[in-house]
C-alpha cells in the first residue's frame, strides 16, 4: 500500500511540475519579416549604466530607426540590443526634424533585410488598410504584436497646429512605454509611421521625412565604407 501512495505522490508532484512549467513565458522565434526586424533597445549613460528602453526597427545591416526622443539630449554613445544585450557603439545619427532618429552603428550585421526595396515608403496609411506593430515595452516581452487602424474620427479640436504641421496620425495601437520608436508596418511591409507617444486612446505617429540619401546611406551603411568615404 505504501508503495503505491508514493506511485501516485510521485505522479501528482509530476503533473505539478508540468503544469508550473506550462505557465513559464518562453520566448518564442520570430514569425514575420517585421519582427525579425524590430529590436529592443536600452541607450547606456555616460557611467555606462541602463538609462531609457526603446524600440527600433533595423533599415540596414548596421542602422537603426527609433524614436529621437527615446535619447533625447544627444549624448548617448551606447546602446544595448536585444535580449542578448549586444553592445554597439552609436557612430552618428540622422534625424528628419520630427520625433525620428537613424542610428548608425558598429558591431555585428542586423540580418533578415530586404535589401532589394526600401522599407521606408513616402506612401501614407490608406484608409481601412490593417496595421501592424512588435513592440516591446518595458517588460522586455519579445516582440508583442499588436494591429490596429488609423483613427479617422479624431476631431479639429483633438488635433494641435504643431500635429497638423508634422503630420501627425494616430493609431488605435495600445502602446506603452518602451514602446517609443516602435514601426507601424502597412500590409505590404513599408513603414507608414513610428510611435511617438502614447494617448488616451491609442498611440501617436508622425509621417516620416527622411532625405532620400539619408535613406539610401543607412540601407548600405558600413564601418568599412565611412572609412572609405572619410579617406576619399
Amino acid at each position: 500500500m505504501k508503495k503505491i501512495l508514493l506511485l501516485l505522490s510521485a505522479a501528482l508532484l509530476g503533473l505539478v511540475v508540468l503544469a508550473g512549467v506550462s505557465h513559464i513565458p518562453r520566448h518564442r522565434k520570430p514569425a514575420t519579416f517585421q519582427e525579425k526586424t524590430s529590436h529592443l533597445i536600452t541607450f547606456l549613460d555616460k557611467n555606462g549604466k541602463d538609462d531609457t528602453t526603446c524600440t527600433a526597427t533595423a533599415i540596414g545591416p548596421h542602422a537603426l530607426l527609433t524614436a529621437l526622443h527615446c535619447d533625447e539630449d544627444g549624448s548617448s554613445k551606447v546602446l544595448k540590443v536585444d535580449l542578448s544585450m549586444t553592445k554597439y557603439h552609436i557612430l552618428t545619427g540622422i534625424t528628419d526634424n520630427r520625433d525620428h532618429l537613424i542610428l548608425l552603428l558598429d558591431g555585428p550585421e542586423f540580418k533578415n533585410l530586404v535589401k532589394e526595396e526600401s522599407l521606408i515608403s513616402p506612401a501614407p496609411p490608406r484608409v481601412g488598410e490593417k496595421y501592424f506593430a512588435y513592440g516591446h515595452g518595458n517588460d522586455y516581452v519579445f516582440a508583442r504584436q499588436y494591429s490596429g487602424v488609423l483613427d479617422t474620427e479624431r476631431t479639429a479640436e483633438e488635433v494641435s497646429d504643431v500635429d497638423l504641421a508634422e503630420e501627425a496620425r494616430y493609431f488605435t495601437i495600445p502602446a506603452i512605454g518602451g514602446d517609443s520608436g516602435t514601426a507601424i508596418f502597412g500590409s505590404d511591409g513599408r513603414i507608414v509611421g513610428l510611435i511617438s507617444y502614447s494617448t488616451s486612446t491609442g498611440c501617436e505617429a508622425f509621417g516620416l521625412n527622411f532625405n532620400p540619401k539619408a535613406i539610401q546611406i543607412a540601407e548600405r551603411f558600413s564601418v568599412e565604407l565611412l572609412l572609405t568615404d572619410s579617406g576619399r
